[in-house]
């Protein structure tokens, strides 16, 4: 006859399980012992110091001027409706050389451009730019004593604007500009061609005047973006990135491709800083510090939905995507209100500390860096119901006022202790600003709320199951997490006989 097997409990063991510092978000599939501070999915909230804090803002356009005072840049909601880009043109007065600088706001709706000061006044119709279609491209340039503002329109033509008067040249159509050196490079509206203007002369692409363009015929796809990166330029199309050495006679340049994807390359999340430029191929990060292309901050890459109709900058040494993330279901700021939504989110990586952060329920059209002296802030558009209206970056955790929700979620982890049944009793917990603190275990999710307090706090729990997650909730302003400690009693069950 069968003995049957008696089941025994051992004495329980106690496990103190301490975090310390909340890491950055990696949105992988992951597992087993994964550590607990890790951020699976979240959103509203940022990493400064170990610390889990609220995140970045977007508010009025009001920003501190360098004599102290306060001006908030006008919208175009009596003008327009709709914003699609705004290009920040740098002027000194040419006779007294005092600062001018002006932002040119182009219309998709009424096909005008709007221009004010930077410092002061409400938007105006600039009469001496007219456009059809909306998507010019736009680059500072100093000619004849004056600082001018190069408008490069997709169907072709070229204004050189100097502040009272615009001339109209005749130009290839050119959908995607740089300078480099003394000459304009520009992506051809037919996909295929790159041209460059003779030097000095941003107008002039004609060869006998020492212009030119380089076809690309092979399987890399569109010539979709061009960028001046360090010494030399790189070309962007559907499928490659090349490199091209460009200096002062076109007889000697070279090109060479340097990388090459069967996915989709996006063009318009390409941003540039001094050293270090970003990008994204599919729904991944990319970095390239001048000599390798690699995957970067692959955790919050996994993240992202789509980019198709993203769009990015650098902005004090940070990356900006505005794209769209996955979501769980819930809906998060202005994705409460009916509209067109494309967008829901904006990430910041800052790629020489690792920081991330998400900004959720925001649909964000295209953004434009304003750094003038002491003056410095990130303009941004929109694709909802805002469209008339620009904004700021903040860290105000709020959307024009509106309070966020906040979200994290750990991944759920065995702890190390796979073979053992995890009983939670307490967590000890250190924050401020009221919070939810849930522990899931078992299929259910007990939740505790945390009070805005400067001592520890000791929450009870009676949870239990083979893993674990936590998650942290909150729609508080100035909420922040320092660490906390779960209790648990392990349970390993075996068979005496």
């Amino acid at each position: 006859m069968r003995t049957p097997r008696v089941e025994k409990l051992p004495t329980l063991s106690r496990l103190n399980y301490k975090i310390s510092r909340f890491n950055n978000i990696d949105g992988r599939e992951a597992g087993g012992e994964i550590p607990l501070n890790i951020c699976s999915y979240g959103y509203n909230i940022k990493f400064r110091s170990g610390m889990l804090c609220g995140g970045m803002g977007i508010d009025q356009p009001v920003v501190t001027l360098e004599d102290g005072s306060q001006r908030e840049i006008p919208n175009l909601s009596k003008f327009a409706r709709a914003m699609h880009r705004i290009a920040l043109y740098r002027r000194k007065d040419p006779v007294t050389g005092a600062r001018d600088d002006r932002l040119l706001a182009f219309s998709d709706v009424e096909n005008n451009v709007y221009e004010t000061k930077v410092v002061r006044g409400d938007y105006t119709v600039n009469e001496a730019i007219k456009i059809e279609g909306y998507d010019a491209e736009c680059i500072n340039y100093y000619t004849g004593g004056k600082d001018c503002l190069l408008v490069f329109l997709p169907y072709g033509g070229m204004y050189l604007y100097d502040g009272d008067t615009a001339v109209l040249h005749d130009t290839p159509p050119l959908t995607s500009v740089c300078m480099h050196y003394d000459r304009v490079y520009g992506v051809g509206a037919d996909g295929t061609s790159l041209h460059f203007s003779a030097p000095l002369e941003p107008h002039n692409f004609a060869p006998e005047s020492g212009g030119g363009t380089i076809r690309f015929m092979d399987e890399g796809g569109k010539v979709e973006k061009v960028v001046s990166f360090k010494d030399y330029l790189l070309i962007f199309r559907e499928h490659a990135v090349h490199r091209m050495r460009a200096y002062t006679d076109p007889s000697e340049y070279t090109v060479t491709k340097i990388f090459e994807s069967d996915t989709v390359i996006h063009a318009n999340t390409v941003a540039i800083t001094d050293d270090v430029m970003m990008f994204v191929i599919g729904t991944h990060l990319m970095i390239f510090d001048g000599y390798t292309v690699r995957r970067y901050a692959e955790g919050l890459s996994a993240l992202i939905d789509t980019v198709d109709h993203g769009s990015a900058v650098f902005f004090e040494n940070k990356y900006y995507l505005g794209c769209r993330i996955k979501t769980r279901g819930e809906i998060v700021g202005d994705e409460k209100i009916p509209s067109v939504d494309i967008n829901n989110a904006l990430l910041e990586v800052d790629p020489y500390s690792d920081d991330v952060a998400v900004l959720r329920g925001t649909d964000v059209r295209r953004m434009t860096p304003v750094v003038l002296g002491k003056l410095s802030f990130l303009l941004i558009l929109f694709n909802n119901y805002r469209q008339a209206y620009c904004a700021r970056l903040s860290d105000s955790g709020r959307i024009m006022g509106n309070v966020l929700e906040k979200l994290w979620i750990s991944p759920t982890s065995d702890l190390g202790e796979r073979g053992r049944v995890k009983s939670l009793k307490r967590v000890y917990i250190t924050a401020e600003g009221p919070l939810t603190l849930g522990i899931g275990q078992g299929g259910e999710l007990q939740t505790r709320t945390v009070y805005a307090s400067p001592s520890e706090q000791v929450l009870p729990f009676r949870t239990r199951g083979n893993d674990l997650y936590i998650r942290i909730e909150t729609e508080g302003d100035g909420f922040r997490v320092y660490g906390m400690t779960l209790v648990l009693d392990l349970i390993r069950r075996y068979y005496a006989n």
